[in-house]
């Protein structure tokens, strides 16, 4: 659009017949990207509704965890007693939910069979969770070219984005550790008034 608009400006005086077609195709594109940046925000407007309830943050991580080792081996879930207290803007709980259910949905993809702990605890005034999963039973390479996704880089940003951290490496045991890092105000940390 604005190489259009560009050359609209510079033919306005030279040739100004090609300005009316070049206008004409700025007003479509505009529209185009209009009409698609509406469709992104109701997707991102939808899933923001199907997020976890506020406080509830622990009782959905059980249900996550739940489902995902109807399918696969070995899952835990420990949520410490300092986590559990802690109270946490509704943004965060939705970002903790996502680093859960994206970590578990890599292992399901990439590491089938692997033994998987998700924990959750207080350090100091930041709430960190983490998830770790050993190598997988058996290796198996991945779709050439990769899945196409942005999982860990648009992960990164929705945490990145309430002011936490976001790692995500291989572990010396051939398997992976994801851990995300959140500020817990002090207002906002110790239990409930």
């Amino acid at each position: 659009m604005i190489v259009q608009a560009n050359a609209a400006l510079a033919l306005q005086h030279t040739a100004p017949e090609q300005v009316g077609p070049l206008l004409e195709n700025i007003t479509r594109s505009g529209s185009e990207t209009l009409d698609s940046m509406r469709r992104l925000v109701r997707v991102l407007r939808e899933d923001c509704h199907e997020g976890i309830r506020p406080g509830e943050v622990w009782a959905e991580l059980a249900r996550l965890v739940s489902a995902f080792s109807e399918d696969e081996a070995d899952v835990q879930l420990h949520v410490a007693a300092a986590a559990r207290e802690a109270r946490l803007a509704p943004e965060v709980e939705t970002s903790v939910h996502r680093v859960v259910q994206e970590a578990l949905t890599n292992v399901r993809r990439h590491a089938h069979g692997a033994v998987v702990a998700v924990r959750v605890d207080v350090d100091g005034p930041r709430l960190r969770v983490e998830v770790h999963n050993t190598a997988p039973a058996a290796r198996h390479p991945g779709p050439v070219g990769g899945r196409g996704g942005f999982g860990l880089v648009g992960l990164r940003e929705r945490v990145e984005a309430v002011e936490g951290t976001l790692t995500a490496a291989p572990t010396d045991d051939g398997g992976w550790r994801v851990t995300a890092d959140f500020p817990m105000p002090a207002a906002m940390a110790g239990p409930p008034a």
